[in-house]
């Protein structure tokens, strides 16, 4: 396969305010929300994770429908790594209701590493996607992995609860040829205010990488290169359900189509064009057809004339 999604699956089950009861577990986790990006746009691409048995009840059948091939996933353990989130009323998130629903036993075990790439990966695979934080051992294994291999890197940045900070980000940035965060993120590394974008821009243009796939929540995303910068706003697709996992769809998306030759315009549209999909439903795409996909594609020739060059 040309494009590997690497990393977590994890399901969420959601606790409304006023209600008692979660919602059934939906599907999850950025390695299969990236799937899902890639997917929209090319069929050579499959998951490289570890996971639950009881993964058959949903992530299984998705890939079947959508004919993906499962044979870089792994069980080890008895469940997809699940969650209950709990909010409130004024959508912010309850720490003390919210709780890992089996445990973290498997958590660590089910980690998808540098060696698992390495076998996942053929002679005609170009590139991968992966959350990561910046831990310098697990980026040393990375790296010469890719080096071996000849293969590029689409870096998620993993920015909280990984020990990422601006010193170890640096660091191991080389080694990555585009990373992928959001201005959230990026307020907390650079100090930098993440409604002040233009000063953010320039910031990021600084940073020895070639090009960073930049999101600004629903305002929409940047493409980001050494010689500029262009903005697409956010793309409805269908009618709005939930936000979930739009940054880990678009980024696998912004990075198939980066290491596939698409111009930075092109770019940051399929980027967005992917979560206006993902965000018309709880969980990925459930289905993608050759019919959506020819809607993909025509949204892009729809909305290109709408990315501005800011710099």
């Amino acid at each position: 396969m040309k494009y590997l999604a690497c990393g977590n699956i994890m399901s969420d089950r959601v606790l409304n305010p006023g209600e008692t009861v979660p919602s059934p577990r939906r599907m999850g986790g950025p390695a299969f929300y990236a799937l899902s990006g890639i997917k929209l746009w090319e069929d050579s691409v499959k998951l490289v994770t570890h996971t639950g048995a009881d993964w058959v009840e949903d992530y299984e059948k998705w890939m079947d429908a959508n004919h993906i091939s499962k044979e870089s996933v792994r069980v080890d353990a008895d469940h997809v790594s699940t969650y209950q989130l709990a909010y409130n009323e004024f959508g912010k998130y309850i720490r003390e209701k919210s709780f890992s629903v089996y445990g973290d036993q498997a958590m660590g075990y089910l980690k998808t590493h540098p060696e698992d790439i390495a076998k996942a990966a053929g002679a005609d695979t170009v590139a991968f996607y992966k959350a990561e934080g910046a831990d310098r051992v697990v980026w040393e294994k990375l790296t010469r992995m890719k080096k071996e291999l000849g293969l590029k890197m689409m870096w998620e940045l993993e920015c909280f609860n990984s020990g990422a900070v601006l010193e170890k980000v640096l660091e191991v940035m080389p080694n990555a040829e585009a990373w992928s965060l959001n201005h959230t993120e990026a307020a907390f590394l650079f100090g930098i205010n993440k409604d002040d974008d233009m000063s953010m821009i320039h910031r990021l243009q600084e940073l020895p990488i070639a090009f960073t796939f930049y999101r600004v929540g629903k305002k929409g995303a940047y493409s980001i290169t050494k010689d500029g910068a262009w903005f697409c706003p956010s793309i409805d697709v269908a009618p709005y359900v939930d936000q979930t996992g739009c940054g880990n769809s678009s980024t696998g998306a912004a990075g198939y189509a980066y290491f596939a030759g698409h111009t930075p315009e092109e770019i940051v549209v399929m980027a967005n064009i992917t979560s206006g999909f993902n965000c018309a439903q709880f969980g990925p795409n459930p289905l993608i057809t050759p019919e959506i996909r020819q809607k993909a594609l025509a949204l892009v020739q729809e909305y290109l004339p709408q990315v501005v060059k800011v710099c």
